[in-house]
């Protein structure tokens, strides 16, 4: 959101009676005193209007146009938690892991610090707890360091536990049945993973039938029908990580039937969807 504009209608006509001498004369000194502020509000708008820019791309599947805008975004605000996760997750479409962990590291360091802040915030803990999971499951997708993936996805289960509302927490789970499966901990991944895919069910059920509804009601469909597909995302991922429990369990019809469920909601890890 774009802050307010202060109005200059009031003040027009008479600007237009003083000097070129005098306004730089005034102009100069309004910076001195607002100056520093201008600066770094304006470089933060700027920020949001290339990750805009880059969103526009993404609506329009050109990941690859997308990228450079949000590289620029942090350019001009390299201390936004926010922008790091964009880029990590829009790397993350094009089918590869490059530069990803690192994205979400940075993303992390500035998380803690915003949330060491604002320890008792509940914007600021699903905050932390939604880097803590996108940066343990990146580790899980990379086979980097699997103890530090299963420590960091049970301190965001700790922030934000399962029983809390909306869609983080199942896929808090999915993330952490994943690490179990990698770790050859088929059984509590199985356990772990039976909850998020029923949590993800229910969720998206409701989700779907709202994001219809709203499709109906808005001029630019794209933005809904890009919300619509990462619900699909979610729900493709989880049900092929269950299959993949199942099959290490040795139970082969479940297996291929939860696999090609994932199958048949998209999943396709050349494309992102992982």
């Amino acid at each position: 959101m774009q802050p307010p504009q202060a109005s200059l209608t009031g003040s027009s006509e008479s600007l237009r009676r003083v000097s070129r001498v005098e306004r730089c004369l005034i102009v100069g000194v309004g910076m001195l005193v607002v100056g520093p502020t201008f600066v770094y509000c304006s470089r933060a708008e700027v920020a949001k209007w290339h990750l805009v820019a880059g969103f526009e791309q993404l609506l329009e599947n050109n990941v690859d146009r997308a990228i450079p805008l949000v590289d620029e975004a942090i350019r001009w605000n390299p201390a936004s938690q926010h922008l790091y996760e964009r880029r990590a997750i829009w790397r993350m479409t094009t089918g590869s892991l490059e530069g990803v962990l690192a994205d979400c590291e940075k993303a992390l360091r500035i998380a803690r610090v915003v949330h060491s802040q604002q320890p008792t915030s509940q914007r600021g803990n699903e905050s932390l707890a939604s880097t803590l999971n996108l940066t343990a499951y990146t580790r899980a997708l990379a086979g980097e360091d699997l103890d530090r993936a299963l420590a960091e996805i049970n301190e965001s289960l700790q922030i934000y536990p399962e029983t809390s509302p909306g869609q983080l927490a199942p896929n808090i789970l999915d993330t952490k049945g994943y690490i179990h499966y990698l770790r050859g901990e088929y059984r509590s991944g199985l356990a772990t993973m039976l909850k998020a895919v029923g949590r993800l069910e229910r969720d998206y059920r409701r989700d779907q039938s709202q994001l219809k509804r709203l499709r109906q009601q808005t001029v630019d469909p794209r933005p809904i029908d890009y919300l619509r597909e990462l619900n699909e995302r979610s729900l493709a991922v989880c049900y092929h990580h269950l299959g993949l429990v199942y099959e290490k369990l040795g139970r082969t019809d479940l297996a291929e039937k939860n696999l090609k469920r994932g199958k048949d909601h998209g999943y396709d890890p050349a494309n992102g969807v992982w």
